[in-house]
């Protein structure tokens, strides 16, 4: 069947392999999109032009006042128009951060878990594999913080930068400003829509640990515990709607804190991390960091853990 468009190209692949599923056929889509080296030259136009988008988005942001406006689109990569206290670096080299890990992160995965997820990843929507959309929703993951408010004093002076609800502010760019740029690459609704909720629900275990910190404490010991499973528990219960999306939430959590900072502390429980932190105030120090980074270091462990402990519950299915 010879069809105009990859899109319907697509469309028609989904149909004949619905309606040949129980025959001995094998149907194959043969278009300009299903090349790898396509699909990572997308991924690579992206990164290139991820300055340009910002810069976009921002220019039309109201959140803003012009004076903060003018000075973000001047210093769109600066970290001191991001979350100096929680981030190394600006926006822009945060999401390249976290795309480089990616591409390392099996690293800290036991082996087992690392060939499920591999084999869930190899699985296509659309015929594009769902580890190259990943990539591209990690491109854009961060795009709703270029639409970032602010917050004042009671006396009216300038705080902080209000970054809530940049993952939802992400998911709705994609879906309206970025869609005709992603429809331009021919990425199907489907697959659009994917990339989107990655980007959305990029932080959902973030909940848990907000919720952890007004309680006993966001550290080793409460990943380690039983708490740490109820309250995952808890959490996809009172999410359906993250069902389809609860391995990309682990992956997407664990590379966008090690896209944070690359500064470490060793030790393997609160106590030695408690104790050793003073290497990492050095080196914050040294690099001429916000002092304030010292809290991310220390919590990076934490947040390692935890995303490993979410990904081996959910992959193994203790909570369907």
């Amino acid at each position: 069947v010879l069809v105009p468009t990859t899109i319907l190209a697509q469309q028609h692949f989904t149909t004949f392999s619905e309606r040949m599923a129980d025959y001995p056929i094998r149907v194959e889509v043969l278009s300009r999109f299903c090349s790898v080296t396509q699909q990572r030259e997308i991924i690579q136009d992206l990164k290139e032009k991820l300055p340009e988008i910002g810069k976009e988005i921002a220019s039309q942001n109201t959140r803003l006042p012009e004076d903060y406006k003018k000075r973000f689109l001047e210093n769109l990569d600066s970290v001191q128009e991001h979350q100096p206290k929680w981030h190394e670096w600006g926006i822009i080299t945060h999401t390249y951060k976290t795309l480089e890990a990616f591409e390392k992160c099996n690293k800290y995965l036991p082996k087992d878990l690392q060939s499920k997820i591999e084999k869930y990843l190899e699985e296509e929507i659309d015929g594009v594999k769902r580890k190259e959309l990943i990539r591209i929703a990690l491109i854009l993951h961060d795009v709703g913080k270029f639409e970032k408010g602010i917050i004042r004093d009671e006396q009216g002076n300038f705080k902080k930068f209000d970054f809530n609800n940049h993952e939802q502010i992400s998911e709705r760019i994609i879906l309206t400003k970025l869609k005709p740029r992603l429809e331009s690459y021919s990425l199907t609704e489907n697959q659009i829509k994917y990339i989107a909720n990655c980007a959305g629900h990029h932080y959902e275990l973030g909940l848990i640990r907000k919720k952890a910190k007004k309680e006993e404490g966001f550290n080793l010991k409460y990943v380690r515990g039983g708490k740490f499973e109820k309250d995952v528990k808890e959490l996809l219960e009172e999410h359906p709607e993250l069902k389809n999306l609860k391995i990309e939430m682990g992956l997407m959590y664990l590379v966008d804190n090690l896209g944070k900072i690359d500064i470490t502390i060793p030790g393997d429980t609160d106590e030695e991390i408690e104790r050793n932190a003073y290497i990492a105030e050095r080196e914050i120090k040294r690099r001429n960091l916000d002092p304030r980074l010292i809290n991310a270091v220390k919590q990076l462990r934490s947040n390692i853990e935890a995303s490993i402990k979410y990904l081996e519950l959910v992959v193994n299915e203790n909570y369907k």
